[in-house]
């Protein structure tokens, strides 16, 4: 299947070049160029989910599909426990045939926490419309005791049934700093609050790009 195939070989090559100083802005999965086609494939509801068998040939953006979720995955469970990941998988499953199941049971011997959540929401769900969130984030602020109240709302804009969950960097700037948090997003409509000392300029959801999405 291509998340366990193409997905990890994919991203194996550019773990590699990430680590040996050789990644290119056109190599990076933000700059792939296959991108735009995988968008529009998504957009128009024609994708596959990543556990289901396809002729690879005919359908090349798989391939940044599968590899932009193990890049979600690293995410996920962090640098130090991705590689160790794949280590164990790869020392354990060497010329053998592995499964899904085997990959996830892994990942989450190594998390120490079930991420059927995860697998569920990037690999085995079936979507009718954009696969992956669509997010519109909005802010408020009010000065309160020298000190800035932030009101994030974070929407899920998306038709589909299905809302993702995942940890995301919010970055707030302001004219003389930035600085930014993790938030952990559940629900469809989501309200976050910060204090801060310095009126914000801009709120930058994702600057990293870790997550396959849309921000409108």
């Amino acid at each position: 299947v291509a998340f366990l195939a193409e997905g990890m070989c994919e991203y194996s090559a550019v773990l590699f070049h990430e680590n040996h100083g050789g990644l290119t802005k056109r190599g990076s999965l933000n700059d792939h160029p296959l991108l735009h086609a995988l968008v529009s494939r998504a957009n128009r509801g024609h994708d596959l989910p990543l556990q289901q068998k396809a002729d690879l040939r005919y359908l090349p953006t798989h391939y940044l599909k599968a590899s932009y979720a193990h890049h979600m995955l690293r995410w996920i469970i962090g640098d130090s426990l991705f590689q160790l990941l794949y280590k164990m998988f790869a020392e354990k499953f060497s010329l053998q045939i592995a499964t899904l199941e085997d990959f996830q049971k892994i990942t989450e011997d190594i998390y120490r926490d079930s991420l059927q959540w995860f697998f569920d929401q990037w690999v085995y769900a079936i979507t009718y419309s954009a696969d992956r969130p669509i997010y519109s984030i909005t802010w408020d602020t009010l000065q309160d005791d020298g000190e800035f109240v932030v009101d994030i709302h974070l929407r899920q804009m998306q038709d589909d049934y299905l809302v993702y969950r995942m940890p995301i960097t919010i970055l707030m700037q302001t004219d003389k700093s930035s600085f930014s948090y993790i938030v952990e997003n559940t629900l469809k409509e989501q309200s976050f609050h910060f204090r801060v000392k310095e009126r914000l300029k801009n709120v930058i959801l994702d600057p990293e790009n870790w997550i396959f999405k849309e921000v409108q």
